[in-house]
């Protein structure tokens, strides 16, 4: 059990440390600096700074930040930067970029300050889970030293981020669920080593006693899931947690 629970927060740990930086469009050669150390070039209209082993590349449009790269190599084009569009005036930052320090990391930003709660529910939307199929799951509760690591006998399908799964639940009883699967981040090459980070909402069944306080007594419940992914090409092992179950399985991609 507790080397179960070490191996979460070790991978939780791993995930939430490769995502480190943040640029802001509208600012200033001096920000820049202030905020990426100091530029490993600079020619004026442009300015690129050390990202660990990336490089996040500033264009200047009237001494402000109008456009912000993250790639793997200096002055590398496409792949894996990304682009704000130039705004030629500026009076304060207008748009937030997000870059990790992971090479193929895909960045994600909020193109305009004014609209960043809309930005916000368009980024937690994120993209469709490609389509996998999911075979066995192991699972704990963190709350329950009595329940120690079973195993569920999960089979599940997402086909374009709607999934659907039947699997024995932890108090034997034979549960169904479907719903949304999304992407918020990824890492990686898909045909090489990749990870990702995103949700699953939908609906279950086989809890109509263990959730009262929520949902009374309905044979439905609903249930939100955070998910981390880790594979090789088209196979890989993804931890989930919901509520206060920790899960763990296998998955391939198709």
């Amino acid at each position: 059990m507790h080397r179960w629970r070490a191996f979460v927060v070790a991978w939780a740990f791993f995930l939430s440390s490769q995502t480190i930086s943040f640029g802001l469009i509208g600012e200033t050669p001096d920000q820049c600096a202030a905020r990426y150390g100091v530029p490993t070039r600079h020619d004026g209209n442009s300015a690129e700074y050390r990202l660990k082993n990336r490089v996040l590349r500033v264009i200047f449009v009237e001494g402000r930040a109008s456009c912000i790269t993250c790639s793997d190599a200096p002055s590398e084009r496409g792949g894996a930067a990304v682009h704000f569009q130039e705004i030629p005036k500026f009076q304060e930052p207008q748009a937030i970029g997000f870059f990790s320090a992971s090479p193929g990391a895909r960045p994600f930003g909020f193109e305009n300050l004014a609209n960043l709660p809309w930005d916000l529910l368009k980024f937690l939307w994120g993209e469709k889970e490609p389509s996998a199929l999911y075979l066995g799951m192991w699972s704990t509760h963190l709350t329950d030293p009595d329940l120690d690591v079973q195993n569920n006998w999960l089979i599940a399908l997402n086909i374009e981020g709607f999934f659907v799964g039947t699997f024995i639940n932890s108090y034997d009883k034979r549960s169904w669920a479907a719903g949304i699967e999304r992407r918020l981040w990824s890492v990686g090459k898909k045909n090489g080593f990749n990870a990702s980070l995103g949700y699953r909402l939908g609906l279950m069944t086989g809890y109509e006693e263990r959730f009262t306080i929520f949902f009374g007594h309905s044979p439905i419940i609903l249930f939100p899931e955070l998910i981390s992914n880790i594979a090789y090409k088209n196979v890989g092992f993804q931890i989930g947690y919901s509520w206060t179950v920790v899960t763990g399985g296998f998955f391939w991609r198709f």
